[in-house]
């Protein structure tokens, strides 16, 4: 189970990958707006994530890639966290 899922099935975003990278301007954190007018800040908890965010390579793209372990772990974290927040048919 990845972190941030609850317990049962996984969620559909468990094969989710990053298609563009983070914002990362303010420290290790974000904040998203969202069209109903909430906003939420979210700290990285990955420093996989982080790299990946501040790296001007354009050859980074479509994922982290490579990573195993805690440190992978973490960035499936942050990656389930944006995920589950995009609006789809099984996410509406």
């Amino acid at each position: 189970m990845y972190p941030g899922t609850p317990d049962g099935p996984p969620s559909p975003f468990y094969t989710a990958t990053w298609i563009d990278s983070p914002a990362a301007f303010h420290g290790s954190s974000s904040t998203f707006s969202f069209a109903d007018g909430h906003a939420e800040a979210h700290k990285w908890i990955s420093g996989l994530v982080l790299t990946f965010a501040k790296s001007m390579n354009q050859n980074k793209y479509p994922n982290l890639g490579g990573a195993e372990g805690t440190a992978a772990n973490a960035a499936k974290a942050d990656l389930y966290y944006v995920a589950s927040r995009f609006p789809t048919d099984k996410n509406p």
